[in-house]
């Protein structure tokens, strides 16, 4: 199987390709693959969407678009938030807060804690798009993330909220709904957090409300 038909296959159409994951996948050399992915854009098989993040994607090729693109959203969820199907990341900050109905604030950039980051924080550009990146402060998983969001939301709870923690606790519990966590895995995870968040976390119903159901 060529290459182009490998990424029709495995990938599919209009979803990020990146060349650095993809060399885990191909028996070819760094410079090899690069090489191949160029004559298949010369070709015009596969689009560049950004040549310097060697991110790439095949266009549908029935789709009635003039202009080829790909969602900002894709890369995000692909790159950032999902690695073989488990979850490796998650929003975070204004988009979050204002997910939950705290704020009416428009985030000017995109805010994403995720495993594939390992500092501290880091802002990157896809088409015009500012994504601010942080690695976890606890690791990552499908059980854990949405009880991390919502630490990461108490932590700087008067920067992202517009109602006190007595308004806001009834968005933050229908959101964590069926979300089982025992009070010594919460504490561990606090344990990681600045004192203000245990603090706004046990000041709340949400502690008693999280650890007894």
């Amino acid at each position: 199987m060529d290459l182009y038909q490998f990424l029709v296959s495995r990938i599919g159409y209009n979803e990020p390709i990146f060349s650095k994951d993809l060399l885990k996948d191909v028996d070819l050399s760094p410079n090899a693959l690069r090489q191949s992915l160029k004559r298949l854009v010369d070709k015009g098989k596969i689009c560049r969407y950004d040549n310097s993040k060697g991110i790439f994607f095949i266009p549908d090729p029935n789709s009635l678009l003039k202009k080829n693109t790909l969602s900002v959203s894709k890369i995000i969820d692909k790159k950032y938030l999902f690695k073989n199907n488990e979850r490796i990341g998650y929003e975070t900050g204004l988009s979050f807060s204002n997910m939950l109905n705290l704020t009416t604030q428009n985030p000017v950039t995109i805010e994403l804690v995720t495993k594939a980051e390992k500092r501290s924080i880091r802002v990157v550009n896809y088409n015009k798009r500012k994504v601010t990146l942080r690695k976890p402060r606890v690791d990552i998983n499908n059980d854990n993330y949405k009880i991390l969001q919502v630490l990461d939301l108490l932590t700087n709870f008067e920067r992202l909220s517009a109602v006190p923690i007595s308004s806001a606790t009834k968005n933050i519990l229908k959101y964590l709904k069926g979300i089982n966590v025992t009070g010594e895995n919460l504490n561990a995870y606090l344990e990681n957090y600045p004192s203000k968040t245990s603090k706004i976390l046990m000041g709340s119903e949400l502690y008693n409300e999280l650890t007894q159901r």
